[in-house]
């Protein structure tokens, strides 16, 4: 099973990191998943919280609204869009505000990460993803040197079907497991971010605190508008 990359979440998650260098930030994947190959596609990612990582309700608000907007993606898909046509939240991501600190699930220091068992739990066999972007150096073209990605799994021997039928384990993921643009490198992915970075366009993301600190202000939620801008880059 691969997990397919697109521009959009990509270049989302390190804006949003971007965008607030002296915190920890974190968000939801969402996509699709081909039943023929196993593989997931993760066509954007959600921006949730640059402060309040680890309030509960906020958490679920969170979840609640961006499953909501899932479903409407899903909706307004035809039939003939097969596996496109039911998106749902894949994975997580979470980008950490001290440097040269080494997170990963085992440590427990993933702020958010019941959330993101809470993702996995909610998935069939327990499979889901989490990405840990890096901080402690710059952006390189290789988008795969500035991230980590953990895969989950459900250690019940008896509930296959997701649902906390089980403990969730995560082990780090091999080189093949992601890809960025159809490239196992991330290389094409990597100066896209770059130039939308040199670009300030990190100032025109706005994550789910933002929106919900001021509504009329921060309206878009999902970055519609900003996933055009990537698309350009």
């Amino acid at each position: 099973m691969v997990y397919e990359l697109s521009l959009e979440a990509s270049a989302k998650m390190f804006l949003h990191a971007a965008k607030h260098p002296c915190n920890a930030v974190n968000g939801v994947l969402i996509g699709y998943d081909e039943i023929s190959t196993g593989n997931t596609h993760i066509i954007d990612c959600i921006p949730l919280f640059h402060c309040n990582i680890n309030l509960q309700p906020m958490a679920e608000a969170g979840l609640y609204m961006v499953d909501h907007y899932c479903q409407s993606i899903s909706s307004q898909s035809s039939s003939s869009d097969g596996d496109k046509s039911r998106v749902h939240i894949v994975g997580y991501y979470f980008g950490p505000e001290l440097q040269h600190l080494k997170v990963e699930p085992s440590k427990g220091n993933v702020l958010g990460l019941r959330m993101s068992e809470k993702i996995a739990e909610n998935r069939e066999g327990g499979r889901s993803c989490l990405f840990v972007l890096g901080n402690e150096l710059p952006i390189s073209d290789s988008l795969h040197h500035n991230f980590r990605l953990f895969l989950s799994s459900n250690n019940s021997n008896n509930d296959s079907s997701g649902g906390g039928g089980g403990t969730i384990e995560w082990t780090a993921a091999k080189g093949g497991d992601i890809r960025c643009l159809d490239s196992d490198s991330g290389t094409a992915a990597g100066t896209a971010v770059i130039a939308l970075l040199c670009g300030r366009t990190q100032q025109q993301l706005i994550d789910l605190e933002d929106h919900l600190a001021d509504i009329t202000l921060n309206p878009d939620w999902t970055n519609s508008g900003l996933n055009s801008i990537i698309q350009q880059t």
